[in-house]
């Protein structure tokens, strides 16, 4: 190598940094500086980002605590209030008790287990005397509403690789969420 030039520099796009690289009459020192910047380089690899909750399915919930309403936890990055979970997957039709206890309203179960495109006529009972409560599952386009004392179906579709959340629409923020999951 020629020491009577200068540094090269190298700039990696992957990791926004940039390596001086000086050249070294014996090789060693270069070879030491090239490793090195080897380790650089790969440290600032990240890995692939990990895909978001709502697209990985999930056996079994993560109860991050219990509120003053009852056992918490996260679907979609919301609180919800959690009363179990049922695995549906040889059912033809299934009941969802849509309830309110005081000041908690919730389904039971909150996560329904499925298999992929598995279609379910799904009946939601309101057992609360005197509060309304909804059930929509956005994206297969479902609201409907179910007075107090009473029942009403629809035929839901599981997600074939994600998870999909329903809930409440009148007490979605107090942790009326349930979700629909691959068992």
């Amino acid at each position: 190598m020629d020491e009577s030039r200068g540094p090269d520099t190298l700039f990696d796009t992957r990791v926004a940094r940039v390596a001086t690289v000086w050249p070294v009459a014996n090789g060693r020192g270069f070879l030491r500086l090239l490793l090195s910047g080897l380790a650089v380089v790969t440290a600032g690899c990240a890995p692939l980002p990990t895909p978001s909750p709502s697209k990985t399915p999930s056996i079994s919930p993560t109860i991050i605590g219990a509120g003053k309403s009852g056992p918490m936890i996260v679907i979609d990055g919301q609180h919800a209030l959690y009363y179990g979970t049922a695995d549906i997957s040889n059912e033809k039709g299934f009941t969802v008790g849509a309830k309110t206890v005081g000041t908690r309203n919730y389904f039971r179960p909150t996560i329904l287990q499925g298999q992929p495109a598995q279609t379910v006529k799904l009946s939601i009972s309101n057992e609360s005397a005197t509060v309304t409560h909804n059930l929509t599952l956005e994206n297969q386009g479902i609201s409907i509403d179910v007075p107090p004392f009473s029942t009403r179906a629809v035929r839901v579709t599981f997600p074939t690789f994600e998870r999909f959340e329903f809930h409440c629409r009148f007490h979605r923020g107090v942790g009326m969420i349930g979700q629909l999951q691959l068992a």
